[in-house]
Protein backbone atom coordinates (compact mmCIF):
# COMPACT_ATOMS: atom_id res chain seq x y z
CA UNK A 1 0.00 0.00 0.00
CA UNK A 2 2.52 2.56 0.94
CA UNK A 3 4.38 1.74 -2.25
CA UNK A 4 1.17 2.62 -4.31
CA UNK A 5 1.08 6.08 -2.70
CA UNK A 6 4.38 6.90 -3.34
CA UNK A 7 3.60 5.77 -6.61
CA UNK A 8 0.49 8.04 -7.25
CA UNK A 9 1.72 10.87 -5.29
CA UNK A 10 4.95 10.80 -7.33
CA UNK A 11 2.46 10.30 -10.49
CA UNK A 12 0.06 13.58 -9.04
CA UNK A 13 3.73 15.77 -8.64
CA UNK A 14 4.62 15.39 -11.88
CA UNK A 15 0.69 16.27 -13.37
CA UNK A 16 1.09 19.24 -11.55
CA UNK A 17 4.81 19.98 -13.09
CA UNK A 18 3.56 19.58 -16.49
CA UNK A 19 0.32 21.42 -15.92
CA UNK A 20 1.97 25.23 -15.86
CA UNK A 21 2.81 28.17 -17.85
CA UNK A 22 5.82 28.03 -20.47
CA UNK A 23 7.30 31.16 -20.82
CA UNK A 24 8.35 30.95 -25.05
CA UNK A 25 10.13 33.88 -27.43
CA UNK A 26 10.26 33.53 -30.96
CA UNK A 27 12.25 36.68 -31.43
CA UNK A 28 14.77 37.65 -28.62
CA UNK A 29 16.48 40.41 -31.12
CA UNK A 30 15.41 43.34 -32.66
CA UNK A 31 17.77 45.40 -35.03
CA UNK A 32 15.93 48.87 -35.88
CA UNK A 33 18.42 49.69 -38.45
CA UNK A 34 19.32 53.08 -39.25
CA UNK A 35 16.90 55.75 -37.15
CA UNK A 36 17.16 59.04 -37.49
CA UNK A 37 17.65 61.35 -33.80
CA UNK A 38 15.08 63.98 -35.27
CA UNK A 39 12.25 61.79 -35.89
CA UNK A 40 11.57 60.75 -32.34
CA UNK A 41 11.23 57.79 -30.58
CA UNK A 42 10.88 54.11 -32.05
CA UNK A 43 8.89 51.04 -30.66
CA UNK A 44 8.57 47.60 -31.49
CA UNK A 45 6.13 44.67 -30.20
CA UNK A 46 7.36 41.87 -28.82
CA UNK A 47 5.89 38.09 -28.98
CA UNK A 48 5.58 36.52 -25.83
CA UNK A 49 3.65 33.08 -26.16
CA UNK A 50 2.43 30.72 -23.15
CA UNK A 51 3.55 27.44 -24.14
CA UNK A 52 2.39 25.84 -20.98
CA UNK A 53 -1.15 24.43 -19.79
CA UNK A 54 -1.78 26.88 -17.17
CA UNK A 55 -2.20 30.88 -17.62
CA UNK A 56 1.09 32.55 -17.32
CA UNK A 57 1.54 36.49 -15.78
CA UNK A 58 4.22 38.72 -16.51
CA UNK A 59 5.18 40.39 -13.45
CA UNK A 60 7.64 43.27 -14.74
CA UNK A 61 9.74 44.14 -17.62
CA UNK A 62 13.27 46.14 -17.15
CA UNK A 63 15.23 47.71 -19.58
CA UNK A 64 18.77 48.02 -19.23
CA UNK A 65 18.93 51.81 -19.36
CA UNK A 66 16.46 55.36 -19.15
CA UNK A 67 16.31 55.78 -22.96
CA UNK A 68 14.05 52.61 -23.23
CA UNK A 69 10.36 52.77 -21.74
CA UNK A 70 8.60 49.30 -21.98
CA UNK A 71 4.88 48.32 -21.79
CA UNK A 72 3.05 44.66 -21.34
CA UNK A 73 0.07 43.29 -20.37
CA UNK A 74 -0.96 43.02 -16.85
CA UNK A 75 -3.70 40.20 -17.02
CA UNK A 76 -2.74 36.69 -17.20
CA UNK A 77 -1.92 35.11 -20.52
CA UNK A 78 -3.85 31.83 -21.38
CA UNK A 79 -2.37 28.67 -22.38
CA UNK A 80 -1.37 28.90 -26.52
CA UNK A 81 -2.23 32.64 -26.34
CA UNK A 82 0.06 35.53 -27.41
CA UNK A 83 1.00 38.86 -25.77
CA UNK A 84 3.08 41.71 -26.21
CA UNK A 85 5.90 43.43 -24.64
CA UNK A 86 6.07 47.38 -26.59
CA UNK A 87 9.76 48.05 -26.35
CA UNK A 88 10.40 52.19 -27.15
CA UNK A 89 13.73 53.61 -27.44
CA UNK A 90 14.17 57.27 -27.31
CA UNK A 91 16.77 58.42 -29.66
CA UNK A 92 17.57 61.76 -28.31
CA UNK A 93 21.03 63.24 -27.02
CA UNK A 94 22.21 58.94 -28.36
CA UNK A 95 23.98 59.49 -31.79
CA UNK A 96 25.50 56.79 -32.56
CA UNK A 97 25.37 52.73 -31.99
CA UNK A 98 23.35 50.98 -29.46
CA UNK A 99 22.91 48.07 -27.88
CA UNK A 100 19.96 47.59 -24.81
CA UNK A 101 18.88 44.83 -23.10
CA UNK A 102 14.92 44.20 -21.93
CA UNK A 103 14.33 41.32 -19.48
CA UNK A 104 10.85 39.76 -18.85
CA UNK A 105 10.05 38.34 -15.37
CA UNK A 106 7.04 35.76 -15.26
CA UNK A 107 5.71 33.42 -12.35
CA UNK A 108 6.66 30.23 -14.44
CA UNK A 109 10.00 28.78 -16.16
CA UNK A 110 11.51 30.05 -17.12
CA UNK A 111 11.30 33.27 -14.44
CA UNK A 112 13.87 35.55 -16.53
CA UNK A 113 13.76 35.97 -20.17
CA UNK A 114 16.22 38.80 -22.06
CA UNK A 115 15.49 40.42 -25.35
CA UNK A 116 18.08 42.43 -26.74
CA UNK A 117 17.93 45.34 -29.29
CA UNK A 118 19.74 47.24 -31.16
CA UNK A 119 20.53 50.13 -34.06
CA UNK A 120 21.96 52.86 -35.22
CA UNK A 121 21.11 56.25 -34.61
CA UNK A 122 21.43 59.42 -37.34
CA UNK A 123 22.47 62.76 -35.20
CA UNK A 124 20.26 65.36 -35.83
CA UNK A 125 22.64 68.73 -36.27
CA UNK A 126 22.28 69.98 -32.71
CA UNK A 127 22.88 66.92 -31.34
CA UNK A 128 26.18 66.38 -33.14
CA UNK A 129 27.52 70.32 -32.27
CA UNK A 130 27.02 69.28 -28.52
CA UNK A 131 28.42 66.29 -28.16
CA UNK A 132 30.58 65.96 -31.48
CA UNK A 133 31.95 69.45 -31.38
CA UNK A 134 35.23 68.82 -33.15
CA UNK A 135 34.98 68.29 -36.93
CA UNK A 136 37.86 66.49 -39.01
CA UNK A 137 35.46 66.17 -42.18
CA UNK A 138 32.48 64.10 -41.81
CA UNK A 139 34.40 62.36 -38.45
CA UNK A 140 33.16 64.80 -35.14
CA UNK A 141 35.26 63.87 -32.17
CA UNK A 142 33.87 64.64 -28.93
CA UNK A 143 36.77 66.17 -27.74
CA UNK A 144 40.33 68.05 -28.87
CA UNK A 145 41.75 67.16 -25.63
CA UNK A 146 43.20 63.96 -23.89
CA UNK A 147 43.53 64.95 -20.61
CA UNK A 148 46.26 62.17 -18.92
CA UNK A 149 47.17 63.95 -15.85
CA UNK A 150 50.04 62.34 -13.71
CA UNK A 151 52.00 59.32 -15.17
CA UNK A 152 55.02 58.18 -13.09
CA UNK A 153 58.17 57.85 -15.14
CA UNK A 154 58.09 54.37 -16.67
CA UNK A 155 54.57 53.72 -16.40
CA UNK A 156 51.82 53.52 -19.61
CA UNK A 157 48.83 55.09 -19.43
CA UNK A 158 45.33 54.69 -21.84
CA UNK A 159 42.56 57.05 -22.98
CA UNK A 160 40.77 57.69 -25.85
CA UNK A 161 38.00 59.88 -27.50
CA UNK A 162 34.73 58.90 -29.27
CA UNK A 163 34.05 59.90 -32.82
CA UNK A 164 31.19 59.48 -34.94
CA UNK A 165 30.29 59.46 -39.02
CA UNK A 166 28.26 61.94 -39.76
CA UNK A 167 28.27 61.09 -43.10
CA UNK A 168 25.63 58.97 -45.30
CA UNK A 169 29.03 57.44 -46.62
CA UNK A 170 31.42 54.91 -45.07
CA UNK A 171 34.60 56.80 -43.83
CA UNK A 172 38.46 55.73 -43.28
CA UNK A 173 40.04 57.05 -40.39
CA UNK A 174 43.88 57.28 -39.56
CA UNK A 175 46.00 59.10 -37.03
CA UNK A 176 49.24 60.39 -37.44
CA UNK A 177 51.87 63.07 -35.66
CA UNK A 178 52.44 62.33 -31.57
CA UNK A 179 55.37 62.43 -29.47
CA UNK A 180 57.75 59.72 -29.04
CA UNK A 181 56.03 58.60 -26.11
CA UNK A 182 52.54 58.14 -28.01
CA UNK A 183 51.23 55.26 -29.84
CA UNK A 184 47.26 56.35 -31.35
CA UNK A 185 45.44 54.27 -33.57
CA UNK A 186 41.74 54.54 -35.05
CA UNK A 187 39.36 51.31 -34.36
CA UNK A 188 37.85 50.81 -36.73
CA UNK A 189 39.71 52.50 -38.78
CA UNK A 190 36.69 51.68 -41.47
CA UNK A 191 33.26 53.48 -40.58
CA UNK A 192 29.85 53.06 -41.48
CA UNK A 193 27.18 55.66 -41.84
CA UNK A 194 26.58 56.69 -38.26
CA UNK A 195 28.92 54.09 -36.91
CA UNK A 196 31.25 55.45 -33.88
CA UNK A 197 34.76 55.20 -33.81
CA UNK A 198 37.65 55.32 -31.13
CA UNK A 199 40.65 56.97 -31.43
CA UNK A 200 42.80 55.35 -28.93
CA UNK A 201 46.00 56.80 -27.43
CA UNK A 202 48.84 54.63 -25.28
CA UNK A 203 51.13 56.97 -23.49
CA UNK A 204 54.61 55.37 -22.43
CA UNK A 205 56.23 57.91 -19.72
CA UNK A 206 59.45 55.85 -20.18
CA UNK A 207 60.06 57.34 -23.60
CA UNK A 208 58.50 60.92 -22.78
CA UNK A 209 61.65 63.44 -23.61
CA UNK A 210 60.61 65.72 -20.21
CA UNK A 211 59.73 65.64 -16.71
CA UNK A 212 56.69 67.38 -15.88
CA UNK A 213 54.40 68.58 -17.75
CA UNK A 214 54.18 68.45 -21.82
CA UNK A 215 51.80 68.42 -24.56
CA UNK A 216 51.98 66.63 -28.26
CA UNK A 217 49.59 66.30 -30.74
CA UNK A 218 47.82 64.26 -32.84
CA UNK A 219 46.20 64.72 -36.48
CA UNK A 220 42.81 62.57 -37.01
CA UNK A 221 42.07 62.45 -40.46
CA UNK A 222 38.73 61.22 -42.22
CA UNK A 223 38.23 60.10 -45.95
CA UNK A 224 35.13 58.87 -47.98
CA UNK A 225 35.46 56.00 -49.16
CA UNK A 226 33.53 56.19 -51.94
CA UNK A 227 34.96 59.61 -53.32
CA UNK A 228 33.50 62.60 -52.65
CA UNK A 229 35.37 65.21 -50.40
CA UNK A 230 39.15 64.69 -50.10
CA UNK A 231 40.75 64.38 -47.18
CA UNK A 232 40.16 66.32 -43.56
CA UNK A 233 41.80 66.17 -39.98
CA UNK A 234 41.62 67.70 -36.86
CA UNK A 235 44.14 68.09 -34.38
CA UNK A 236 44.07 66.66 -30.90
CA UNK A 237 46.26 67.60 -27.87
CA UNK A 238 47.26 64.41 -25.95
CA UNK A 239 48.60 66.51 -22.56
CA UNK A 240 50.59 64.55 -19.77
CA UNK A 241 52.55 65.69 -16.55
CA UNK A 242 55.54 63.05 -15.87
CA UNK A 243 56.38 62.70 -12.12
CA UNK A 244 59.10 60.64 -10.71
CA UNK A 245 58.26 57.53 -8.64
CA UNK A 246 59.14 57.80 -5.01
CA UNK A 247 56.89 55.46 -3.51
CA UNK A 248 59.42 52.53 -3.37
CA UNK A 249 62.20 54.49 -1.21
CA UNK A 250 63.42 53.75 1.94
CA UNK A 251 62.94 55.77 5.26
CA UNK A 252 67.01 56.05 5.21
CA UNK A 253 66.90 56.83 1.40
CA UNK A 254 64.68 59.16 2.23
CA UNK A 255 66.46 60.74 5.29
CA UNK A 256 69.58 61.08 2.78
CA UNK A 257 67.56 62.58 0.34
CA UNK A 258 68.68 66.07 -1.41
CA UNK A 259 66.27 69.05 -0.46
CA UNK A 260 65.87 72.00 -2.57
CA UNK A 261 65.34 75.43 -1.16
CA UNK A 262 64.35 77.94 -3.50
CA UNK A 263 65.70 81.50 -1.97
CA UNK A 264 62.81 83.12 -3.61
CA UNK A 265 60.19 82.01 -1.69
CA UNK A 266 58.11 80.73 -4.05
CA UNK A 267 57.78 84.67 -5.70
CA UNK A 268 59.71 86.21 -7.97
CA UNK A 269 59.39 90.10 -8.41
CA UNK A 270 61.27 90.80 -11.92
CA UNK A 271 60.04 94.61 -10.86
CA UNK A 272 59.75 97.33 -13.52
CA UNK A 273 59.52 96.04 -16.92
CA UNK A 274 60.02 98.11 -20.09
CA UNK A 275 58.45 97.41 -23.09
CA UNK A 276 60.17 95.83 -25.69
CA UNK A 277 63.19 95.32 -23.79
CA UNK A 278 64.20 91.74 -22.82
CA UNK A 279 65.17 91.57 -18.87
CA UNK A 280 66.70 89.08 -16.31
CA UNK A 281 65.84 88.22 -12.51
CA UNK A 282 67.62 85.43 -10.56
CA UNK A 283 67.00 83.48 -7.53
CA UNK A 284 68.87 80.31 -6.39
CA UNK A 285 68.01 76.63 -5.41
CA UNK A 286 70.04 75.46 -2.61
CA UNK A 287 70.53 71.87 -1.94
CA UNK A 288 70.11 71.73 1.61
CA UNK A 289 69.78 67.84 2.03
CA UNK A 290 72.32 65.49 1.78
CA UNK A 291 72.31 63.31 -1.63
CA UNK A 292 72.93 65.11 -5.18
CA UNK A 293 70.17 67.58 -6.22
CA UNK A 294 69.15 67.27 -9.69
CA UNK A 295 67.35 69.93 -11.75
CA UNK A 296 65.23 68.08 -14.02
CA UNK A 297 63.33 70.72 -16.10
CA UNK A 298 62.60 74.52 -15.35
CA UNK A 299 59.16 75.39 -17.43
CA UNK A 300 56.79 77.90 -17.48
CA UNK A 301 53.43 78.13 -19.40
CA UNK A 302 54.23 81.76 -20.94
CA UNK A 303 55.89 81.85 -24.10
CA UNK A 304 57.28 85.56 -22.49
CA UNK A 305 59.69 83.59 -19.56
CA UNK A 306 62.14 81.49 -20.60
CA UNK A 307 64.77 79.74 -17.49
CA UNK A 308 68.49 78.71 -17.86
CA UNK A 309 70.00 77.20 -14.73
CA UNK A 310 74.02 77.51 -14.39
CA UNK A 311 74.48 73.84 -13.60
CA UNK A 312 72.13 70.98 -13.11
CA UNK A 313 73.64 68.81 -10.53
CA UNK A 314 74.36 70.28 -6.83
CA UNK A 315 76.44 68.83 -4.37
CA UNK A 316 75.15 68.90 -0.35
CA UNK A 317 74.99 72.57 1.05
CA UNK A 318 75.68 74.39 -2.63
CA UNK A 319 73.30 75.76 -5.10
CA UNK A 320 72.49 76.39 -8.38
CA UNK A 321 71.38 80.40 -9.77
CA UNK A 322 68.55 80.34 -12.06
CA UNK A 323 68.18 83.04 -14.55
CA UNK A 324 64.51 83.84 -15.53
CA UNK A 325 64.39 85.93 -19.02
CA UNK A 326 61.39 87.98 -19.20
CA UNK A 327 60.35 89.38 -23.09
CA UNK A 328 57.64 92.25 -22.64
CA UNK A 329 57.30 92.22 -25.97
CA UNK A 330 55.25 88.48 -25.28
CA UNK A 331 52.91 89.47 -22.52
CA UNK A 332 49.52 90.44 -23.43
CA UNK A 333 48.65 92.26 -20.30
CA UNK A 334 50.08 95.09 -18.60
CA UNK A 335 51.31 93.22 -15.89
CA UNK A 336 53.16 89.55 -15.77
CA UNK A 337 51.68 87.19 -13.74
CA UNK A 338 52.79 83.72 -14.39
CA UNK A 339 54.73 80.80 -12.92
CA UNK A 340 57.64 79.02 -13.34
CA UNK A 341 57.80 75.32 -11.83
CA UNK A 342 61.28 73.96 -10.74
CA UNK A 343 61.23 69.97 -11.21
CA UNK A 344 63.81 68.30 -9.17
CA UNK A 345 64.80 64.71 -7.64
CA UNK A 346 63.48 66.38 -3.94
CA UNK A 347 60.98 63.61 -3.02
CA UNK A 348 59.39 65.76 -0.37
CA UNK A 349 58.98 68.51 -3.08
CA UNK A 350 60.02 67.38 -6.69
CA UNK A 351 57.78 70.19 -8.18
CA UNK A 352 57.94 74.02 -6.68
CA UNK A 353 55.66 76.45 -8.27
CA UNK A 354 56.85 79.98 -8.19
CA UNK A 355 55.23 82.91 -9.62
CA UNK A 356 56.61 85.13 -11.39
CA UNK A 357 54.96 88.60 -11.84
CA UNK A 358 56.25 92.32 -13.15
CA UNK A 359 54.59 95.41 -14.37
CA UNK A 360 55.22 96.28 -17.77
CA UNK A 361 56.15 99.92 -18.40
CA UNK A 362 55.15 101.39 -21.75
CA UNK A 363 57.90 104.23 -23.94
CA UNK A 364 55.28 107.04 -23.00
CA UNK A 365 54.96 106.41 -18.90
CA UNK A 366 59.15 106.17 -18.73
Amino acid sequence: MKRWACIVCGAAFAVAAMAQGRVVLPLTKHDFGVIHEAEGKVSCAMPVINGGDEPLVIAAVRASCGCTATDFPRTPIAPGDTAFVTITYNPAGRPGDFTKSVLIFTDVEPRRSQITITGTVIAAPESLDEHYPVAAGSLRLESANVPLGEVLRGKTRNAYIRGINASTDTIVVSVSGGGPAIDADAAPDTVPPAATVAVTVHYDAARAPLWGFHADSLHVSSVPLHGGAGTAAATVHVMAVVVEDFSKMTEQQRRSAPVATLSCDNRLNCGPLAAGVPSTCRFTVKNTGHDRLSLRRLWSPSRAVTATADRSEVKRGKEATITVTVDPALVDAPLLNTTLTVITNDPEHPRQVVRVVGEIINDSRQ
